[in-house]
């Protein structure tokens, strides 16, 4: 295979690993905002839009996730890495065809494409963390089963898929 294919399946890769980690926020989200609403006990009334937070971008999701999360090195690492997937998802495909037959060229863009990836993919790893921290809290406060054991599974999933 040569390294203009190998390119275009890390950018998908990379591409999904941050599909990923946007469907989590979103997921925390919606689970930390029903936290909310157990928590307030009908005192007051919180409300948001899910079909606002399942349009939202991820820079959007990123800073809706800085009010209620507690950690804050999570959040500057998402926030950092964000300009880095949005190069990706706009201009990964601009590349010319004397570009794709230069060797170094694409070997130099393989390996920062690579570098994003392992980045997102611990990042999303973390976000998973916090997930389960969230989740666990929410089934005792709710009286409901975890899925411990269903994150930890996609966790080593994700690992060897990226590997």
């Amino acid at each position: 295979m040569n390294l203009f294919k190998n390119y275009l399946q890390l950018v998908q890769i990379t591409l999904m690993i941050f599909q990923n980690i946007e469907s989590l926020i979103k997921i925390y989200l919606k689970k930390a905002y029903k936290i909310i609403n157990i928590k307030l006990d009908n005192l007051f009334v919180f409300n948001y839009s899910e079909k606002e937070l399942n349009n939202s971008s991820l820079g959007n999701l990123i800073k809706k996730l800085d009010i209620i999360i507690s950690n804050k090195k999570l959040i500057k690492k998402l926030k950092n890495v964000t300009p880095k997937r949005n190069s990706i998802a706009h201009s990964s495909m601009l590349i010319s065809i004397k570009q794709k037959k230069n060797k170094q060229f694409m070997l130099k863009k393989v390996a920062e494409v690579n570098k994003i990836k392992l980045e997102a993919l611990k990042y999303l790893e973390l976000l998973l963390k916090e997930y389960q921290t969230i989740s666990e809290k929410y089934g005792q406060l709710a009286n409901t089963k975890t899925r411990k054991i269903a994150i930890n599974d996609y966790i080593k999933g994700l690992k060897q898929m990226h590997k």
